[in-house]
């Protein structure tokens, strides 16, 4: 994109941003190391560049959702427990039916 001012002559060039970044041209430099027969890895370690930054994005994504779900949850066993002190109901045991098995 040229900017032109009052004088006709261009001023400023917007530039492109992006490209291939360091772990394209590794991926890219492993494949075509492995492929002239230069280094003997296998194909999963030639190609870790890629699939090892969106295994971690992955996991991070999943361990946010996790979180997330996690907490709401909790709000609404809050929610609930609220609710039943302003009935007048009483708490469910903490631990569950497991208090059906004791020993006498």
């Amino acid at each position: 994109m040229v900017m032109h001012n009052n004088t006709s002559r261009p001023t400023a060039t917007a530039t492109a941003t992006g490209g291939v970044g360091f772990l394209g041209a590794l991926s890219i430099a492993f494949i075509v190391l492995k492929l002239c027969g230069v280094i003997d890895w296998p194909w999963w370690q030639v190609l870790a560049p890629i699939y090892i930054p969106a295994t971690v994005a992955v996991t991070l994504i999943l361990g946010f959702v996790g979180v997330f779900l996690w907490a709401c949850l909790v709000d609404a066993r809050e929610k609930q427990a609220q609710l039943r002190e302003r009935q007048g109901r009483p708490q469910p045991h903490e631990h569950g039916p497991a208090h059906r098995w004791r020993r006498p």
